[in-house]
């Protein structure tokens, strides 16, 4: 058989089908809500390396939601929090330093979240000075937590007394039951405290400004198709008129030995 002669396909539509992929992608990244340090509003934040989270002085009822899982200081000073669990500090592994002063907190349960703290601040909150913040007298004592300098205001016998003077003073006499070969530990049960408001997580983008970034997003998308159909469009008319035709040429020999070669050729056309 003779040569073969074919048409064979271009790689351009594999190039433009990567180019529109690409051109699709990028509003999607761009316009993407999710940062890489999200930051619960309105609270500000210092990503890496600082990794400080600062809601001082905003009126919360309660621990704000979604903070950063590495936040090493968070500051929460001057609301009207009245409780703090573990279950509000859960996910907070690398949580370092904590600033509760100036709330409403009257007690603080012992927890693997403030158990791992170096500092501890709980200045010009209403505590209740019994028996279960020995742990933390305890703690602070051990020079493992640093709590600052705060205040007894309850009982009235402790009312106005650093809470660390009057635990290691008082706390030994009331808090142990001791026998021979015994040791107990008495401690009244905790008065109910307040069910924390539960607001709805803050949204990372507010009421007006996610129209705007909802508009641009779908605007990039609607051009970057518009613009692959154009230079598919563009492609098409520079390229000219495609072949769909393959010519093959081969030599019809016969069986004799003197018989002359017969050139033919055929056309078949590729659908």
């Amino acid at each position: 058989m003779g040569p073969c002669l074919g048409t064979i396909p271009s790689p351009l539509p594999l190039l433009w089908l990567r180019l529109c992929l690409c051109l699709w992608a990028w509003p999607c990244l761009a316009f993407s809500p999710v940062p890489s340090w999200d930051c619960p509003l309105p609270c500000q934040c210092w990503p890496p390396p600082n990794q400080t989270v600062s809601c001082r002085g905003l009126g919360l009822h309660s621990v704000p939601r979604g903070l950063p899982t590495d936040t090493r200081a968070l500051d929460l000073s001057g609301n009207a929090i009245a409780w703090v669990g573990q279950a509000e500090l859960e996910g907070l592994k690398g949580l370092e330093e904590l600033d509760l002063s100036g709330n409403r907190l009257w007690t603080l349960y012992e927890g693997p979240a403030f158990l791992r703290l170096s500092v501890l601040l709980l200045d010009a909150n209403p505590l209740a000075c019994d028996c279960d913040l020995w742990w933390l007298a305890l703690a602070a004592e051990g020079g493992g937590l640093d709590l600052g300098n705060p205040q007894c205001s309850s009982p009235p016998q402790a009312r106005g007394r650093a809470l660390l003077e009057y635990a290691l003073d008082a706390f030994p006499s009331l808090c142990e039951a001791r026998a021979p070969g015994l040791r107990f530990m008495a401690s009244s049960p905790p008065p109910p405290h307040p069910l924390p408001p539960h607001p709805h997580p803050p949204s990372v983008l507010d009421e007006e400004t996610l129209p705007v970034v909802f508009t641009m997003g779908s605007a990039c998308f609607l051009g970057s198709i518009a613009l692959c159909f154009g230079l598919l469009l563009l492609w098409s008319r520079l390229r000219g008129p495609v072949q769909r035709t393959v010519e093959l040429e081969g030599a019809l020999h016969s069986s004799g030995t003197d018989a002359q070669s017969e050139a033919i050729k055929y056309t078949t056309k590729m659908m």
